[in-house]
């Protein structure tokens, strides 16, 4: 029987602190949290403006939820500290993505909720870029609850390259959960990957407030 996650004391004194200087100065609004699931493996997809980005998306989702992050370089040690306490899983490339993809699956199929930002990367001008397909690959492998997402403000807040945030309001859209039909071993053809993936990219981009941008594909579902 699953069993509902609870934060630990020391991401609660994280989320704390997150809201009293992130939240509160930004006036933080979150809309559709009623579609997040209390329980149960949960995939969150969002959208990724800013370096801002993962601590709007944790004071908004009602439970605890991990990330797939890029390994830090040195000099980032308390950042690394933060991403310890709740369990981010690093991603790398070859071997150490694998693995990172495969820790993925299996915590979502043991009930966790993890988030993933699809686009691999912060957006340099504030439009949706093209999916990577790991996501897709998760929803696919496991079968979980999809739950798209949209930060609004936060590349007003911090783009990338700004070193300190500027005031901004700041809001957080949430859409209705859903899955991704597969036939057996879709997970692993690139073509069920790509017509996923965009499915996913579309999922997001309706969370917008404003109409988000979408990057153009060819009739694969590849980036032109």
């Amino acid at each position: 029987m699953e069993q509902r996650a609870h934060w630990s004391v020391a991401q609660r004194a994280c989320l704390d602190m997150a809201w009293l200087v992130f939240g509160l100065p930004h006036r933080l609004r979150v809309h559709g949290r009623e579609h997040v699931p209390a329980e149960g493996g949960l995939l969150v997809v969002c959208n990724h403006f800013s370096l801002l980005d993962p601590i709007f998306l944790s004071l908004a989702v009602p439970r605890p939820i991990r990330y797939l992050v890029k390994p830090l370089p040195a000099g980032f040690e308390p950042v690394q500290a933060i991403y310890d306490v709740y369990g981010c899983i690093a991603t790398g490339s070859g071997r150490q993505l694998a693995r990172a993809m495969a820790e993925t699956s299996r915590l979502v199929t043991e009930g966790a909720g993890l988030a993933i930002f699809p686009e691999g990367g912060i957006s340099r001008d504030g439009q949706l870029q093209p999916f990577q397909t790991g996501a897709a690959r998760v929803a696919l492998s496991t079968g979980c609850a999809v739950l798209p997402a949209w930060i609004e403000g936060a590349y007003e807040a911090m783009p990338a390259g700004r070193m300190l945030p500027r005031l901004a309001p700041v809001s957080v859209h949430f859409g209705q959960t859903f899955r991704l039909s597969a036939r057996p071993g879709a997970a692993h053809r690139a073509r069920d990957l790509n017509r996923a993936t965009m499915v996913l990219t579309e999922a997001v981009a309706r969370q917008a407030p404003r109409r988000a941008n979408l990057a153009p594909r060819d009739e694969r579902g590849a980036p032109c």
